[in-house]
């Protein structure tokens, strides 16, 4: 019996997965580095104005199948929310909390996905995820503070980028029909940007060469990211 096209692509799919794991804690450890002299959202600002600027250069050399027009805007729309904030909260829990705690909270994401793809799709999965998603939060849980009450706010701050991350996975997955990757990353890049416009006005400070550099190194490490997610 001939393997589906879909199981051809699972060993690619698992390379791409480990990948995007590396990347997404050199990412976060470039940013705990540069937000100890510059705001947090100075810094997503920076970091986006990069993606924008690769992304351009990437549809100019190799533009999406179908063109950069489509007819799912708000739905990027709404991935760029959910991913911008995601962002902010991971970069805030890493200068915050000790770096793998936050790395461990952040990576508990897809255990959301079954609990939204059930509240938002009414998608419900089999008994063996939910159990698999019971032990995984108990293991998560006995791993990060196995000795105190409550959490604390960075302890928050990386389980809404989990739960951010969780929901963009689902927007990704409803895009992913009849949107190619680069069109998904240009438009993510777009909104992402714009976004991060708006707290400007209050938290704004001159970046200096060096915090501009790292910006750089931390939206080259959050392009393929997003693309391996994709």
């Amino acid at each position: 019996m001939q393997p589906s096209a879909a199981t051809q692509h699972i060993p690619r799919g698992a390379a791409y997965v480990v990948v995007a794991a590396l990347l997404f804690a050199l990412a976060p450890a470039v940013a705990r580095s540069a937000a100890q002299d510059i705001n947090i959202l100075v810094l997503v600002f920076l970091s986006n104005v990069w993606m924008f600027v690769l992304m351009c250069l990437w549809v100019w050399v190799r533009s999406p199948i179908g063109g950069l027009g489509t007819s799912k805007l708000w739905m990027h729309f709404l991935r760029s929310i959910l991913t911008y904030g995601s962002i902010v909260t991971y970069f805030f829990a890493v200068t915050h909390i000790p770096f793998a705690h936050a790395v461990i909270l952040q990576s508990t994401g897809p255990l959301f996905v079954p609990v939204l793809a059930w509240l938002i799709f009414r998608r419900l999965s089999d008994r063996y995820v939910w159990l698999g998603v019971l032990v995984s939060f108990v293991g998560v849980t006995l791993i990060v503070r196995p000795d105190a009450v409550g959490i604390s706010v960075g302890e928050a701050s990386a389980l809404l980028a989990a739960l951010g991350g969780a929901g963009a996975a689902l927007v990704i997955w409803s895009l992913g029909t009849t949107e190619p990757p680069d069109r998904q990353m240009f438009y993510f890049a777009l909104f992402a940007l714009l976004l991060s416009t708006l707290p400007l006005p209050w938290v704004w400070q001159w970046p200096t060469v060096h915090q501009t550099v790292k910006a750089l190194f931390i939206a080259a490490l959050s392009s393929p990211i997003s693309m391996g997610h994709l």
